[in-house]
């Protein structure tokens, strides 16, 4: 560790410091070194001898590496490599907290995403610090990027976005009372915090946080969108709504997010629309959705593999409907794009498709064929939801072939290997029905219909129960 001088001291200690959340006080108490120098050191009258700022990195238990980090983000953060300039931007109460401008401003947009990568890639027990103590930006900037990043690293860093979110709706409440876009801006971040703890699994907590959403929305004044996306509040409060099979709410929701986004976005908000209108069994309105949703991306070429989500469940859709004449003419302009952008789960849904449509429209030993393969598919990744549905699907084959024995062997296979990942009970149960079914050769296309129903919803919503009769 090399020697600091008076100025690196009096722009780094303070910090550090607060960042743990010590007076001066009780910094000496822990380092041992009186708090007469500490103030000395903050101030920049004179620099800490080499031993003293190892006792005070040491009490703070912050490691030369961290030193170097902090360093670095100060610098970065005020465009100087002055120190004491960082510390005086730093330290400032009074941003300037306007009103948001009408989504445009990409100056300020800019700037925070630029901050919140450089927190990143501080030590993670002064992340909290900066953003909250420490924030160059006026807070609905802030707010609103660590919302939207919370959404982006969901898949890969759950608890990243646990924490983004988090952030969000802490530095949020910090707006004065008095500001007109507080409620707006909280609406923001409860919402998304709301959509973290529903992929979470934490549906209590979920719905919790979108009550708070709407509540704050609806004290929101009416004006044009001042957030980026501001749709998003409606539509990811609805995606909550679906999972807790409020549908009708959910719909609502979402044409508000209609109402309020442009571009590229609403073909989100029509998939959305139409995986509700599968639930209500309006399969014409889904299919119109999902036109939507692909004509939109199709013009606006931005996102390849959404387009190909859109034109998958449309032809998903068709199948559902009967529609195989319009399947099958549909179906080489979705293989084309999935073989350029899909990936292989993308395309293994497809070929299941295919033999879905092969089966219904009575090309039995291509189904099989193909359903077979389908299903070795979902077993070597781990899909145990698909690989039931899969499996039911061959099932119904068999038993409308009368091969009873293939029935009973399909059942015997399966339950084990839910009960290896660990499935909720609910499904085992109902699984347990089904192989009790197949020994018993008791089983029928109804009740292999209605299970195959019954397993779809339960993905979301464990608590429901099958009926077998």
């Amino acid at each position: 560790m090399k020697p600091v001088s008076s100025r690196e001291t009096a722009a780094l200690l303070p910090v550090l410091r607060a960042a743990r959340g010590l007076t001066q006080a009780a910094l000496a108490r822990a380092s041992g070194v009186p708090a007469r120098s500490i103030s000395q050191y903050e101030r920049g009258k004179e620099a800490p001898s080499l031993s003293n700022w190892k006792r005070l990195m040491a009490a703070l238990e912050i490691t030369p590496k961290g030193v170097a980090q902090t360093a670095r983000f100060l610098n970065s953060i005020c465009g100087s490599n002055r120190l004491e300039a960082a510390k005086t931007q730093l330290s400032s109460a009074d941003l300037d907290e306007g009103e948001p401008a009408l989504a445009s401003d990409t100056e300020t947009r800019e700037r925070a995403a630029a901050f919140l990568a450089h927190v990143l890639s501080c030590p993670k027990d002064t992340q909290r610090f900066f953003l909250l103590e420490r924030r160059p930006l006026p807070i609905w900037a802030l707010a609103e990027r660590l919302a939207k990043e919370s959404s982006r690293v969901l898949t890969r860093d759950s608890s990243l976005a646990t924490s983004l979110a988090e952030w969000s709706v802490a530095l949020s409440k910090t707006i004065p009372q008095e500001a007109p876009w507080r409620a707006r801006v909280l609406a923001y971040a409860y919402a998304h915090l709301a959509n973290v703890r529903r992929v979470r699994g934490n549906s209590l907590e979920a719905s919790k946080a979108a009550d708070r959403a709407l509540f704050h929305l609806q004290r929101a004044p009416q004006s044009p969108p001042m957030l980026d996306e501001e749709g998003r509040i409606p539509s990811l409060v609805a995606s909550v709504r679906f999972d807790e099979r409020r549908f009708e709410e959910a719909r609502e929701l979402l044409e508000q997010a209609i109402a309020k986004d442009e571009g590229a976005i609403l073909s989100r908000h029509h998939m959305s629309l139409a995986r509700i209108a599968e639930e209500l069994g309006d399969l014409r309105r889904a299919q119109e959705h999902l036109e939507a949703a692909a004509e939109i991306l199709a013009v606006s070429g931005d996102d390849e593999r959404l387009h190909l989500c859109a034109l998958h469940n449309h032809l998903s859709v068709l199948v559902s409907a009967g529609d195989y004449s319009a399947a099958k003419e549909r179906f080489p302009a979705v293989k084309a794009l999935s073989l350029r952008v899909g990936t292989d789960e993308d395309r293994l849904r497809l070929k299941w498709l295919e033999g879905r449509i092969e089966r219904d429209t009575g090309r039995t030993e291509q189904a099989l064929s193909i359903l077979t393969a389908v299903r070795g598919g979902f077993a070597a990744q781990n899909q145990p939801f698909d690989l039931a549905l899969v499996t039911l699907d061959l099932a119904e084959l068999h038993l409308a072939a009368g091969r009873t024995a293939q029935v009973k062997d399909l059942a015997r296979h399966l339950a084990p290997i839910f009960r290896s990942q660990g499935i909720h009970r609910e499904a085992l149960a109902a699984l347990l029905l089904f192989r009790q079914a197949a020994e018993k050769e008791t089983m029928t296309l109804d009740f292999l219909r209605r299970l195959s129903g019954y397993l779809e919803a339960s993905r979301t919503n464990a608590a429901i129960r099958f009926e077998s009769v």
